[in-house]
């Protein structure tokens, strides 16, 4: 992205100056998030790349490619029959885009093969501040901050209470299926059976209420500049929604004597 940089501004001189500069920038933190947008999904699998090459075909079009994408990923729209998402957040807010000339789009070809999905999403923060005029990112709040700040807040206030209520909701899905798991030995057979499938709808509607609590979860940043801040906060409550699945998962229902809860099996 560095080379790209200085190429355009090898091109285009008058883009250093302070009036054009933060356009300049703007456009590069598009860029950015993209190919970032493209290496998860966000946008259709295949379409930047298709982009890309089109563009090194008709250079002169260039900027019009990359206009109209830009444009639906401001309202959400079509680009080449394809559905694209609305990106809030105001990176994409109708200002144009740039002209590249090939070498530059040869660059962008490059960098499409990239593996923009490992990088860690808060390191863009500290990118797209940069990118920002500085009296502009004052105003916004956009300055980044380090994951270790961000846990001394997010550890005690979402976290921890979030792993307390999880603790609680097991012990009460234990506490469901502990009288069908204390009778496995008795050798009811069918009854055991549908007594066991009974409790296990019950633990999965208590596991089940946990997750929607968790995808129903709202967390106030009033200073996102630079996304850090609740990149930290929301990812472990995925990943804790995740492991509550799986968890349901390892519930077995009782047969030729043995019965499996939470991947511990009882056998008579």
């Amino acid at each position: 992205m560095n080379r790209l940089y200085i190429e355009l501004l090898k091109d285009n001189p008058e883009w250093a100056t302070a009036a054009r500069r933060e356009d300049l920038n703007h456009f590069m933190a598009r860029l950015v998030f993209c190919f970032f947008a493209n290496s998860v999904k966000l946008l259709p699998e295949g379409l930047l790349k298709k982009l890309i090459e089109l563009a090194l075909k008709r250079p002169a079009n260039s900027r019009e490619y990359f206009n109209k994408l830009f444009s639906q990923m401001q309202t959400g729209g079509e680009y080449d029959l394809t559905d694209i998402r609305w990106f809030n957040g105001g990176l994409f807010d109708g200002r144009l885009a740039l002209k590249l000339e090939v070498e530059e789009l040869a660059l962008l070809l490059s960098l499409h093969s990239f593996r923009w999905d490992l990088i860690d999403p808060t390191i863009f923060g500290t990118l797209f501040e940069r990118f920002l005029d500085p009296d502009k990112r004052a105003q916004i709040g956009a300055h980044y901050t380090d994951p270790d700040k961000i846990m001394q807040i997010v550890e005690p206030v979402i976290l921890r209470p979030l792993k307390a209520e999880w603790a609680k909701v097991r012990q009460e899905i234990e506490a469901t299926m502990a009288p069908v798991l204390a009778e496995h030995a008795s050798g009811n057979g069918g009854a055991l059976a549908r007594r066991f499938n009974t409790a296990k709808a019950g633990a999965e509607a208590q596991r089940d209420s946990f997750i929607d609590r968790l995808c129903a979860l709202r967390i106030l940043d009033p200073a996102c500049g630079c996304w850090a801040g609740r990149c930290r906060a929301c990812h472990p409550a995925f990943c804790m929604a995740s492991r509550s699945t799986r968890w349901r998962r390892s519930w077995r229902a009782p047969s030729s004597g043995s019965a499996t809860f939470n991947g511990a099996s009882r056998t008579a």
